[in-house]
């Protein structure tokens, strides 16, 4: 009995070591059945992106067109669109770019530009690697003379925007070259931005700019000339061909232009500066303190314009008064070289000799000869 109890307890364990792997299944190198495929993993879903509310899909809508009428050199519409994309959402990031963009434009004051660059300042923290943000945000510190904090920006824009995927891609580009002092660059990006939209005011007005820096007149002329062609509206472009004029000595025409800028708007302060400047060519010296004196009032931390005005005094032999308008340039402008040369000269015929010898001493100190 033993040994048959033995025998069959032998005859199962031989069964589940070899016959049991084919009852249930066993696959692989020693089995009898290949093995089934294994099952695949599946990756969890992407979370679905939330849909937008219809506030944020007007707001997007109104950023849209906002950027499109400051794409033709509309600032004041742009303005106005862009504060109704930022009323029904605070945080779309395009209507904070494109408002910022436009109260730098349409700006007088170191106060205007501040509030330009918050409106930047968010649109950037909300969208870091956009190339268009980035732009705008250098050349709003560049206004606000935060010149380290501008470079930055511009070096960051031009990692952004190596491939420019469309019109505004190139022009945005562009302004970083010049920035960068490239023009041969800048003036590549500005004309592959008009290839794409023959209408973008921006490109041709800023590739002016360019051909201005680098003293080809005649293609400066054309470009800004075809700016307001496109938009008659468009004041930058009136007081750009109105420098224009002037390195062309045709002061006339240069007020005319600058003339217009003023009444396209009429807190322009360095167009009344330059409409001064050719007044003064042309002798029209009481006309050129107005304007100075407008400038000034527009814009009293203005210092070129105390330092033009204090020439036409000087000029008129009112030296109290031209001491007293080089001496606030240099207030607000502890570097000015040009305001200590002249502010010395007068007080020497002031008979101040003292005083006239300190401002030739600062003014070698800074570089004068």
């Amino acid at each position: 009995m033993n040994n048959r109890l033995n025998l069959f307890i032998s005859i199962v364990f031989s069964f589940l070591l070899t016959g049991a792997g084919q009852i249930f299944g066993q696959c692989g190198a020693d089995g009898k059945q290949p093995c089934p495929p294994a099952a695949k993993k599946t990756k969890p879903s992407p979370p679905k992106k939330k849909s937008p509310t219809d506030d944020e899909a007007r707001a997007a809508e109104f950023a849209k067109q906002a950027l499109a009428e400051m794409l033709k050199g509309n600032s004041a519409a742009a303005l106005e669109l862009a504060a109704k994309a930022s009323a029904l959402d605070a945080k779309q990031p395009l209507g904070l770019a494109v408002g910022g963009w436009a109260k730098q434009i349409l700006g007088a004051v170191a106060d205007d530009y501040r509030a330009a660059a918050a409106d930047l300042e968010r649109a950037v923290a909300l969208e870091p690697a956009n190339g268009l943000f980035l732009t705008r945000l250098g050349l709003v510190y560049k206004t606000l003379n935060r010149t380290a904090e501008a470079r930055a920006e511009f070096r960051k824009a031009l990692a952004r925007l190596k491939r420019p995927a469309d019109a505004a891609g190139y022009l945005m580009r562009g302004n970083c070259q010049i920035e960068m002092n490239r023009p041969d660059e800048a003036i590549r990006d500005f004309t592959r931005a008009i290839g794409l939209d023959p209408r973008m005011t921006l490109a041709y007005n800023n590739r002016g700019n360019v051909y201005l820096s680098i003293k080809d007149l005649d293609a400066a002329l054309k470009d800004f000339t075809k700016t307001i062609e496109i938009n008659p509206q468009y004041a930058l472009a009136y007081y750009n061909r109105g420098i224009v004029y002037t390195a062309l000595r045709d002061d006339r025409a240069a007020i005319e232009d600058f003339t217009e800028a003023i009444a396209l708007k009429p807190l322009y302060a360095s167009a009344y500066n330059n409409r001064g400047n050719s007044r003064i060519n042309l002798n029209d010296v009481e006309g050129a303190i107005k304007d100075y004196t407008r400038a000034v009032e527009i814009d009293p931390q203005y210092a070129i314009a105390y330092y033009n005005r204090g020439n036409t005094y000087h000029v008129l032999k009112d030296n109290e008064a031209a001491v007293k308008d080089y001496s606030r340039a240099i207030e607000i402008n502890p570097q000015y070289l040009d305001a200590y040369h002249n502010r010395s000269m007068t007080y020497d015929e002031l008979g101040q000799k003292e005083l006239a010898e300190a401002d030739r001493k600062k003014y070698r100190e800074l570089g004068g000869k």
